[in-house]
């Protein structure tokens, strides 16, 4: 906790530690949890559901169970005419 409050006063924006956030008045921020993702019958609906929730600033955490099989997932989390959140914009390769 002292880590976490020395941070915010040094400069960070805030914390993932909700304790830390409640007792000092520090803003929280962070990704899902993992306990967020496992309570799902798999990642897909997961992550869908945690973009509904946050649409405008969701970040998936990947890696619960295996990051390599994660990313992909994440991806096809996307891919639904009732999706909440949309594709970044594709630019050109230069």
């Amino acid at each position: 906790m002292k880590v976490a409050r020395s941070s915010y006063l040094a400069g960070f924006a805030g914390t993932s530690n909700v304790l830390v956030g409640k007792r000092y008045e520090i803003p929280t921020m962070g990704t899902m949890a993992h306990s967020f993702v496992s309570s799902f019958g798999d990642e897909i609906d997961a992550f869908r559901s945690y973009a509904a929730s946050f649409p405008e600033t969701a970040t998936l955490l990947i890696d619960t169970y295996d990051t390599i099989a994660g990313a992909p997932q994440s991806g096809r989390s996307r891919q639904r005419d009732d999706c909440p959140w949309s594709a970044p914009e594709r630019r050109p390769h230069r």
